[in-house]
C-alpha cells in the first residue's frame, strides 16, 4: 500500500468565514475548478435554533460571479436542529461548469455557520498552490 502526501495535491481555500446567527441564504466564493478533478466543501455548524430549518446545495457557473448559477443535482443536504455544532461535506466531482459554490439556506430560525472550506483535489500541476488563506504548511512523517 503507498502513502500519499494529501497537502501537495489538495488547494486549500477558506470559502466562507464565520456567519453569526440568522435566517438568511449565504453562499460562499465562487471556486474556480479548472484544472481540478473537483472540489470539496467542508461546512461546519454553529449553534442551530430548535425548529430551524437549514438545508446546504451545490451550484456550478460559467460565471466567476455565479451569473448562471444552477444547482447540482443529488447535492442538497438537509440540516437537523440538532446537528449543532457539526460538519458536513459536499463533494462534487468533475462538475460541468467552471465554478462551484455551496449556498447554505436557514429559515425559521437562528442558525450559525462557523467556516466552509474548500478543497480543490486532482490537480493538473503538482504541488497544488495553496491560496493566499493559507499561511503555512507542513507535512512530516510520524
Amino acid at each position: 500500500m503507498s502513502v500519499v502526501n494529501l497537502t501537495p495535491e489538495v488547494t486549500t481555500i477558506r470559502a466562507l468565514a464565520p456567519v453569526v446567527a440568522g435566517q438568511t441564504k449565504q453562499t460562499t466564493e465562487w471556486v474556480d475548478t479548472a484544472n481540478y478533478d473537483g472540489v470539496r466543501f467542508i461546512a461546519v455548524m454553529g449553534t442551530i435554533t430548535s425548529g430551524a430549518e437549514v438545508s446546504m446545495v451545490a451550484k456550478q457557473s460559467d460565471e466567476s460571479n455565479g451569473g448562471s448559477a444552477e444547482e447540482i443535482s443529488g447535492s442538497k443536504l438537509v440540516v437537523s436542529d440538532d446537528d449543532g455544532s457539526t460538519g458536513f461535506i459536499v463533494e462534487v466531482k468533475r462538475p460541468t461548469s467552471r465554478y462551484v459554490a455551496l449556498e447554505i439556506t436557514r429559515a425559521t430560525q437562528n442558525a450559525v455557520i462557523e467556516l466552509v472550506i474548500a478543497e480543490l483535489y486532482g490537480p493538473r500541476k503538482y504541488p497544488a498552490p495553496q491560496d493566499a488563506d493559507i499561511t503555512d504548511q507542513v507535512v512530516v512523517a510520524g
